[in-house]
């Protein structure tokens, strides 16, 4: 069996559910239970796939997202980058092309702290200038997770090959 068709059927099963074992896994994707053992053993040690827990955002208490579109010194993005990433509310730092080339997402308690944050990034980042950002209230998808009202997973979106 070509490779390829392999991982698919691995990643279409366990993006349906992550947390199932190897037996349910083999009989879903049709392998052998120690084939799929090796294989996803080797995908996690070779980092083709990482392990992800998430939490329903509302429910834990950080009921908003502001995402920044930024621009840094390109001398200064790895540094400014690394940095951000380390902030405990920062949820995704990805240097990006275009007119800018830093994004990053926060999640927030309350939108007003989005002042607080900003504060901050004057105070430690000054050579980071935003250019632009976007507030969500609700998000209705994550990694393949259709959300609830209250943020908890109701449903999947399969993975498109």
């Amino acid at each position: 069996m070509p490779r390829g068709d392999v991982d698919r059927r691995l990643l279409e099963a366990l993006g349906a559910d992550g947390r199932v074992g190897w037996a349910e896994l083999a009989a879903r994707t049709g392998l052998s239970e120690s084939t799929v053992r090796r294989r996803i053993s080797r995908e996690l040690r070779d980092r083709d796939i990482l392990v992800r827990c998430d939490l329903a955002q509302q429910t834990a208490g950080w009921p908003g997202i502001a995402t920044y579109r930024a621009v840094v010194p390109h001398g200064e993005l790895d540094a400014t980058g690394g940095a951000l990433a380390r902030l405990p509310q920062i949820r995704l730092c990805a240097s990006v092309t275009g007119s800018c080339n830093l994004l990053f997402s926060v999640w927030l308690r309350d939108l007003d702290g989005i002042t607080a944050l900003e504060s901050l990034l004057d105070e430690r980042f000054p050579r980071l200038t935003v250019q632009d950002r976007t507030v969500t209230l609700r998000t209705a998808k994550r990694m393949g997770r259709l959300l609830g009202e209250d943020g908890r997973a109701v449903g999947h979106v399969a993975l498109g090959f």
